[in-house]
Formats: structure tokens, C-alpha cells, sequence
């Protein structure tokens, strides 16, 4: 069995791109905190599901 690293909250977990107004495409780095805090929203306003996954979507 592989160890897996430890993560901290404030280590990124995942790069968005958007092209932005000027065409050129940017990256913005989300960190788990960023993640778990969008999750812990859509908990907090109850969205219902079908399914137990959600799709965040910007």
C-alpha cells in the first residue's frame, strides 16, 4: 500500500484557467480550503440532489 503525502489546507488542489477580458488565458490556483469552504456552502443552502455527487461548476 502506497503512503500518501499529507495535505495541508493551504496547499493547492486544483488550477482553474479563464481567458479573461483579454484573451489571454490565466490560471487561478484554488486551495483545499478554497474547495471545502465551496462544499461546505452548497451543505449550508441544502441544494437537492438526485445523487449523492454534485457537479461545481463555475
Amino acid at each position: 500500500t502506497a503512503v500518501l503525502p499529507e495535505v495541508s489546507q493551504s496547499d493547492v488542489a486544483a488550477i482553474l484557467y479563464s481567458s479573461g477580458t483579454t484573451g489571454k488565458s490565466k490560471g487561478v490556483m484554488l486551495t483545499h480550503r478554497n474547495l471545502t469552504a465551496t462544499v461546505a456552502a452548497y451543505d449550508a443552502v441544502r441544494i437537492p440532489t438526485e445523487s449523492p455527487a454534485v457537479s461545481l461548476v463555475t
